[in-house]
């Protein structure tokens, strides 16, 4: 994750580089290189009292506009239970991007099953989402990578309150906006009341800062209109489209 770099006061002059006439070798302008000097006095007095966090601000912006980054985006395949068809869904989505010539880098964080890099291994990394402090800081080359370009990260089971607390610990979307970074839930759906029930909880606590998506798993359910006329899910797709 970009980490917030400190700025040093200037504490040291400037070297002046003077311009001589090459056949006198004397200055070329002495009131132009006195004039000079005053500029960069005066520069260090206004800077020394602007805070680091402004600075860092406004070169960030600077840096944004010469070098404008291409809109990157984390695509969670999520669905809480195992089985539910993430390792399929994560493979389709990957097999699209590469098909219509979209780079993407996978990230298969399903450690007890990683089939999905095994299909992608010129593109797959591996990382976890844990609770143990020594591994709890594994999941943030998601977000380092999509720096650069998008990233699919298949998720395992259970880890939706582990992938909550790395998305706060990090402040992942206040930095994503920053950065041109957005995340994409896709929610594997079974169809069930849990499913459903979880699904609406993630857009309760997100809202529109993470974009969602229902994925209608037809292998598990075949009869989606009953369960979209749920009015807690009908308000949900009301309010979110």
């Amino acid at each position: 994750m970009p980490r917030v770099k400190k700025t040093e006061p200037m504490d040291k002059p400037v070297e002046q580089l003077k311009l001589e006439n090459p056949k006198t070798s004397q200055p070329l302008n002495q009131k132009a290189e006195a004039k000079e000097h005053q500029e960069h006095q005066e520069f260090r007095a206004a800077t020394s009292a602007i805070p680091t966090s402004e600075l860092d601000a406004e070169n960030g912006l600077k840096e944004a506009l010469v070098n404008p980054k291409t809109p990157t985006k984390i695509h969670l395949i999520d669905g809480e239970k195992g089985g539910v068809g993430k390792s399929l869904f994560a493979r389709t989505l990957m097999q699209y991007c590469i098909d219509t010539g979209k780079s993407v880098t996978l990230v298969d964080a399903d450690r007890t099953n990683a089939d999905v890099s095994e299909v992608y291994p010129d593109k797959a990394k591996t990382a976890s989402f844990s609770e143990h402090e020594k591994k709890s800081y594994d999941a943030d080359q998601i977000f380092d990578l999509a720096l650069t370009q998008s990233v699919v990260v298949n998720l395992p089971a259970q880890v939706y309150l582990l992938v909550n607390e790395w998305i706060s610990r990090n402040s992942v979307l206040e930095v994503g906006v920053q950065y041109d970074v957005r995340l994409v839930k896709w929610f594997v759906c079974t169809g069930a009341y849990d499913s459903v029930k979880l699904f609406i909880e993630s857009l309760d606590k997100f809202k529109d800062t993470i974009t969602h998506v229902l994925v209608k798993n037809y292998a598990m359910c075949d009869e989606w209109e009953r369960v979209l006329e749920k009015p807690e899910l009908k308000s949900a797709i009301a309010e979110y489209k």
